[in-house]
Order: C-alpha cells, then structure tokens, then sequence
C-alpha cells in the first residue's frame, strides 16, 4: 500500500518543478496592480472645523441641522460649484452634497466638513468656497436675532438716560427740602420718587450690561473656521505599497493554485474514465 501523504519534500519538489509558472502569474498580477495604480487618478484631500454663529452664546442653527441643510439642492452658490468641479466640469449641488463628509463633533458648536479632489489646492478651494456660503447662509439666519437685541440695547439705554435726567432733577430739588417746610408731603413723594427711579437705573444699568455682553464677541459670532483648513499633500486612499504587496502575493496563491490543478487534472480524468 503506498503512503499517499505529502511531506516537505514534495512541496519544495512542486515549487521547484512549477517555479516558472508560478513566478510568470506573480508577475503578471502585479503588473495589473501597477498598471492600475499608474492609471488611477490621484485623491487629496482637505478637511475643515466650522464653529456655527452664535447670538448670545446660542447657536443660530446646530450642527446637526447645518450638516443636513448642506445637502439641499439650492444651498450653494454657483461660485462654490465651479470651485468644486471636477473635470473642469461644475458639479451640481446633489453631487455636491454627496462629495462633503460631515462629522458632528458632539456636545458642541463645530461641525467638521471634508473633501476629496484632484489636488490639495483644488480641495482647499472647494472647502474655503463652502465655508464663504455657510458664513452667508448663517448670517441670514443671524441678522434678525441681532436687530433684535440691537433694538432692545437701543431701548434701555434710552430709558436710561431718561431716568439718569430724572434722577439729576430730582437731586437737585431734594437739597431744596427742609424738614419743617409746609410742603412736607410733597417733600416725601420726591423723596420716594427719587428712590424708586434710582432703583429703576440699578435695574436698567444691568440690563445694559446683560444685553452689551449678550452682544460681545464672546457670546456673538459669525460662522467661522475653527482653525486654518487642512490639506495633505499625500494622496488618500489605498497605499501603492499595499496594493502591490497585495498583488504579489494574489499572483503566487493564482500560480500554485493553476499549477497544482494542472498537476491533478490527469490523474482525475483518468479515475473519471473508468466511470463512464
């Protein structure tokens, strides 16, 4: 009975014997790979942090909305669309929405917006193009938020000045009463009065402090870049060194494979004959 197992030696003898082969399918696989390589269009690309405005330190629009809003039809300029193009060809703004990559930084006002191009400077274009149209939507939104409060500043530091007047008229009357006056009632409603509107000045002046504060920039912004836009210089994507290392070692596997079919098929048609 012989020993049909297979030993070391038999593998060292099937690799020696079919070493051509196996060498001419390796090749001919990574070559394929180099040639796609060669032929696929290099990828960059460019990444930015957008803070959404704020209006008295509260967002105008979360980022979550502005990161669904982007994908509207009409969201942005035609400017932003040439500056986006690929192919020399202007996108419209559903292929648009498809190339930006947003990413909802949680618990805050920054939403981080990428993109993909032909180089690093075409897709920090594209991205400083559509920061310019979310600044210009946002501040939209913004706009009647601040004549709001503006309005109101207006108000109160008009109240306030009148009251200050009155408070000024008043003091100058009151170093004019004398406990024994005949007029001591109307003595004491100036007094009182004088009183309640040095109450109201206090009130009015932290108001005004409120409302110059809700409208520092601190608390008031427009839509901005949370740092300068960031663009690599290296392609993305799969790297080169992978897909031929990949390839390598798909050539060798598709060799030893042919090479060992081609080594049984005999001995298979053979055992098949008898059976038919």
């Amino acid at each position: 009975m012989l020993d049909d197992s297979i030993g070391l030696v038999d593998i060292i003898r099937f690799f020696i014997a079919h070493r051509h082969w196996i060498a001419i399918c390796a090749f001919l696989i990574v070559l394929g790979a180099a040639l796609f390589l060669f032929t696929r269009p290099s990828v960059f690309e460019a990444s930015a942090t957008i803070q959404v405005a704020m209006v008295d330190a509260e967002e105008v629009e979360t980022p979550a909305v502005l990161s669904e809003k982007i994908k509207l039809p009409l969201y942005f300029s035609k400017s932003t669309l040439q500056s986006c193009a690929r192919d020399g060809k202007p996108n419209d703004s559903d292929t648009l929405a498809g190339v930006l990559k947003t990413r909802v930084i949680r618990n805050s006002p920054f939403l981080n917006i990428s993109v993909q191009m032909a180089s690093p400077e075409q897709a920090k274009a594209c991205l400083l193009s559509v920061t310019a149209d979310i600044q210009t939507q946002q501040a939209l939104l913004a706009t009647p938020l601040l004549q709001k409060l503006q309005a109101k500043l207006d108000a109160v530091k008009f109240k306030l000045k009148v009251a200050e007047e009155i408070s000024n008229f008043l003091a100058s009357q009151g170093s004019r009463i004398q406990i024994g006056d005949d007029k001591f009632a109307a003595a004491a409603m100036l007094l009182a009065t004088s009183t309640a509107n040095n109450h109201e000045i206090k009130t009015l002046r932290l108001e005004l402090m409120e409302l110059e504060t809700a409208l520092s920039a601190i608390n008031t912004n427009h839509a901005s870049l949370a740092a300068p836009i960031f663009s690599s210089p290296m392609p993305v994507g799969v790297q080169p060194w992978l897909v031929l290392l990949l390839a390598c070692f798909a050539g060798v596997f598709l060799g030893v494979l042919t090479a060992w079919m081609k080594s049984v098929w005999p001995s298979l048609l053979a055992q098949l004959r008898p059976m038919r």
